[in-house]
C-alpha cells in the first residue's frame, strides 16, 4: 500500500465545516489564515512544486520537506505579495522543513500540544487546495500515535494535492500539526505531523543551510514498508486486507506499547478479520478502556456485536459512537 502527497482537496463548504465555524471565535479563524502562505520550490529540473507553509514567527515558516526537496529556489506568497527563502532547516525523516524568509512579518503563532488532545476532538485544516486557494475544512482527531517525543494525528478533516505543509489547529486556534501525508485509498486516514518535533525550532538559529545545499532524503513515510512506524505498518495492512501479517504486527505493537489504545485497537480488528470473535472483543473492549473517546474503537464494536449476532450490544456501542462522531455513526447506515 502506498502513501500520498496530501494537501486540502475540498473546493466547497461542508454543512458541518460551517457550524463548526459559527462556533469558534472568527478572529482565531482570521489570526489561523493569515499565518498560512502559499510555498513554491523550483527544482534542478525546472519543475515547481506547489504547497503550503505555516508562519510560526517572523520571518520562520514551517513546511514539508517533499514540498522544498532539493530546490534551487523557494519562495513564499502572502496577499499578493511574493518573498525569496535565504535558508532552509530539515528533519528529512519526520519530513519537516523551516525556511528562513527575509522581510516576511508576521505574529508568532499560538502552539498547542498534541499531549492535550483526545479522540474525537474536532480539529481544522488550513492549506492551498492545488496550490491556489487558501481553504479550510474541519473533522476530528480519529487517532493519536506516540512517535519521537510527539504524537502523530490522525483525522478527518480532508486534504490533498496543494495543502502539504499547512496547519491543523484545534478549535481554539492552536497549531497542533503540519499536513503531511494520507493513506492512498481511504477516506478517512489523513495524517500530521506534531508540533512537538519543531516548537523548539523557533528560539534556535541552528541547523540552517543555504536553499539547495544539502541533498534531500525520503521522510518515514515514503520509506520501505517494514522500516516504517508500526501504525504506518498496521493501517496499509489493514487497508490490503492482510490480515495474519497484521495480526503479526499488533502482537509486537502490544508488546511493545502495552498502554496504546491503537494496538489493541489493531490487534482486535485482526482477530475479528480471521474469526476469532472473543479474543477480538476482548481487545477491542481493551482499547476503549485505556481511551474511552477511541471512536474507531467503538465503531469496530458496532461491527463486532452485528457480526456476533448480539444486536442490542451493536446498538449500544452505536451510541456511545454517535455521542463522540455522529457524522462516523451515520455512515454505518
Amino acid at each position: 500500500m502506498r502513501w500520498c502527497i496530501t494537501l486540502i482537496s475540498i473546493t466547497f463548504w461542508m454543512p458541518w465545516a460551517a457550524q463548526a465555524q459559527a462556533q469558534a471565535d472568527p478572529a482565531a479563524y482570521i489570526q489561523m489564515a493569515r499565518n498560512i502562505v502559499r510555498v513554491e520550490a523550483v527544482m534542478p529540473d525546472g519543475h515547481t512544486h506547489m504547497g503550503t507553509g505555516v508562519v510560526l514567527a517572523p520571518e520562520l515558516v514551517m513546511t514539508n520537506c517533499h514540498v522544498t526537496g532539493a530546490a534551487e529556489w523557494v519562495g513564499v506568497s502572502r496577499g499578493g505579495l511574493s518573498y525569496p527563502a535565504q535558508a532552509l532547516r530539515a528533519d528529512w525523516r519526520h519530513d519537516l522543513c523551516m525556511l528562513r524568509v527575509r522581510g516576511l512579518s508576521g505574529l508568532s503563532i499560538h502552539m498547542g500540544s498534541t499531549n492535550s488532545l483526545e479522540s474525537a476532538q474536532r480539529v481544522l485544516a488550513f492549506g492551498f487546495t492545488g496550490g491556489y486557494e487558501l481553504l479550510f475544512t474541519t473533522g476530528q482527531v480519529r487517532g493519536l500515535y506516540a512517535l519521537d517525543g510527539g504524537r502523530v494525528i490522525m483525522s478527518s478533516s480532508p486534504f490533498t494535492s496543494g495543502a502539504s505543509g499547512g496547519g491543523l489547529f484545534d478549535e481554539r486556534g492552536n497549531l497542533i500539526g503540519i499536513l503531511t501525508f494520507r493513506l492512498r485509498g481511504s477516506a478517512q486516514h489523513y495524517y500530521a505531523m506534531p508540533v512537538e518535533w519543531f516548537a523548539n525550532w523557533v528560539t534556535s538559529s541552528d541547523g540552517f543551510e543555504p536553499i539547495g545545499g544539502s541533498a534531500a532524503q525520503p521522510p518515514m513515510w515514503l520509506t520501505e514498508e517494514n522500516q516504517q512506524p508500526l501504525f504506518m505498518q498496521a493501517a496499509s495492512l489493514e487497508m490490503t486486507g492482510h490480515w495474519q501479517d497484521l495480526l503479526r504486527i499488533a502482537i509486537t505493537w502490544t508488546h511493545d506499547e502495552e498502554n496504546d489504545p491503537q494496538a489493541w485497537l489493531a490487534l482486535g480488528t485482526a482477530e475479528a478479520a480471521l474469526g476469532d470473535d472473543g479474543h477480538a472483543l476482548q481487545d477491542m473492549k481493551h482499547a476503549v478502556r485505556i481511551e474511552p473517546r477511541l471512536t474507531e474503537g467503538w465503531l469496530g464494536l458496532v461491527k463486532l456485536y452485528q457480526a456476533m449476532g448480539q444486536p442490542q450490544e451493536s446498538l449500544a456501542a452505536k451510541a456511545v459512537l454517535a455521542g463522540l462522531d455522529e457524522d462516523l455513526a451515520l455512515d454505518l447506515k
